[in-house]
């Protein structure tokens, strides 16, 4: 005795009517720049017969998939601002699911096949124009797609195969996997469940630390202070040698210095504060703090492989 839902409604950004026209605006000014700009930059590769090598065949499939993802969503937003309809047919959020999702994954696998491409250019010149002929392009190319496009269809088959016999309305703007599988009834998605219902919101987390042991703590810190003096020491120390010496001001120590700047910083988001807990025993970090430490540590880590 279930009524399969056969639509869905996108809550959007906002309800507030005197928000929507600004938005759209801002929505419709960006999506402007972004179609003009890469399909400038395909009809740029295509006209000019210089840029008709890997590297600016990679970046005019990569602007054509920036493109499409960017129209996969929105548009479908800006319509929805503009005349406050909500409503998407369930065939309609499978296939912006699907699209989105197949677009992003080429995009993150042309990445990758550039990257390959600058890799093979810079160290092995010599051996280029045989290393990333056209077949090669081609399959890579073919590969990304194929990839992608396989994933994105596991994915959104396997949430569209459950039972949508509730709710139909979807906590976001656009049909993002998440928030489509935390409308289902069906057994599948016990484990989203379990977090999207019956929870109590936490404002704090409680760092069981090192140790507890009160003859540590003292010994642990003073371990740790002489550890970060001379991490900050050499890496502060890098960075001034660097600017202070004209015949460093080179490629090689311009990234180094970037290094010690990443390092320096990624240490300082979590000793400090370890520091500070062994000192005063105060275990006890913010929601926004854990989220904020977590999230610089994570992008300084990223930082410092990609130099």
């Amino acid at each position: 005795n279930r009524t399969e839902v056969t639509e869905f409604l996108l809550l959007g950004l906002t309800d507030d009517p005197h928000l929507q026209v600004p938005l759209f605006i801002t929505f419709l000014l960006i999506y402007t720049i972004t179609v003009a700009g890469n399909l400038g930059m395909i009809l740029l590769i295509l006209l000019d017969p210089r840029l008709h090598t890997p590297m600016y065949f990679f970046l005019g499939n990569l602007s054509l998939v920036d493109f499409g993802y960017s129209s996969v969503v929105t548009p479908s937003v800006m319509g929805g601002l503009l005349t406050g309809n909500k409503a998407i047919s369930y065939n309609a959020c499978a296939a912006q699911m699907f699209l989105f999702a197949a677009l992003i994954g080429v995009e993150n696998y042309l990445l990758t096949t550039m990257a390959y491409d600058r890799y093979a250019a810079v160290c092995k010149p010599l051996h280029y124009t045989t290393t990333m002929t056209t077949n090669v392009c081609v399959g890579l190319l073919i590969g990304c797609y194929v990839s992608s496009f396989l994933n994105a269809c596991i994915h959104v088959a396997n949430i569209f195969s459950l039972s949508f016999c509730s709710s139909n309305v979807v906590h976001h703007f656009f049909c993002d996997g998440p928030a489509v599988m935390a409308l289902s009834c069906s057994d599948k998605k016990r484990f989203w469940t379990a977090l999207m219902e019956n929870t109590t919101q936490v404002t704090k987390f409680l760092l069981l630390g090192l140790t507890d042991d009160p003859h540590l703590q003292v010994p642990l810190f003073i371990t740790f202070l002489l550890i970060y003096t001379i991490t900050v020491t050499g890496n502060l120390g890098m960075i001034l040698l660097i600017l202070w010496d004209p015949r460093l001001h080179t490629p090689m120590y311009f990234f180094l210095g970037n290094l010690s700047l990443v390092d320096f910083g990624y240490s300082s988001v979590v000793t400090p504060s370890v520091m500070g807990r062994l000192l005063t025993g105060n275990k006890i970090i913010s929601y926004n703090a854990c989220a904020a430490q977590m999230f610089l540590f994570t992008v300084l880590i990223c930082v410092e492989n990609f130099l």
